[in-house]
């Protein structure tokens, strides 16, 4: 087939597959904001056949070892294991308060009483500690802090256009 683009990385048919893609995608969401498709039922209809489809594996017993092993696994160790990690993401977020809280030199004095516990460990910590700070520490900072951006600038608004969709179909 011959190329659309000048690298020939794409072809034709990929090419008016996307422009056939995208235009279908325009028309659904002017469909959803001039009120022609209901979204609430569209996703509902969605959410009802999803329970069907996870019921019917609900239904049938696990076949083999694997299968088996996974099923007593996700059965009476995953939801255990889920509590588990709430209450680390927990106690993590509450730290984080108080590290936000905290002075500077309040905060090394902090630190400093906690590596003295740790023994023969206590110099390679410090050493890990210092070698992060001056190799970086703070451009790892910087990048967090955009992929931060990047994760909730796109949250906020799709909520927001949530929150619009609701206040029309209302």
């Amino acid at each position: 087939m011959a190329a659309a683009s000048g690298y020939d990385l794409i072809e034709s048919g990929d090419a008016a597959q996307a422009q056939a893609g995208a235009a279908t995608m325009s028309q659904t969401a002017k469909d959803f904001a001039s009120g022609k498709r209901d979204a609430k039922g569209e996703i509902l209809g969605s959410k009802a056949r999803c329970e069907d489809y996870f019921a019917q594996f609900q239904k049938e017993e696990p076949q083999g070892q694997i299968k088996m092993a996974l099923a007593v696994f996700l059965r009476y160790c995953a939801k255990p294991l889920m509590f588990i990690l709430i209450i680390y993401f927990k106690i993590c977020k509450i730290g984080y308060k108080v590290y936000r809280m905290l002075p500077m030199n309040i905060l090394s004095m902090v630190f400093g009483a906690a590596l003295c516990f740790f023994g023969g460990v206590y110099f390679a910590t410090i050493a890990a500690f210092e070698g992060f700070r001056q190799f970086g520490g703070a451009a790892l900072y910087d990048e967090i802090m955009i992929c931060w951006e990047e994760e909730v600038v796109p949250w906020w608004l799709w909520m927001r256009m949530l929150r619009l969709m609701q206040t029309r179909m209302a």
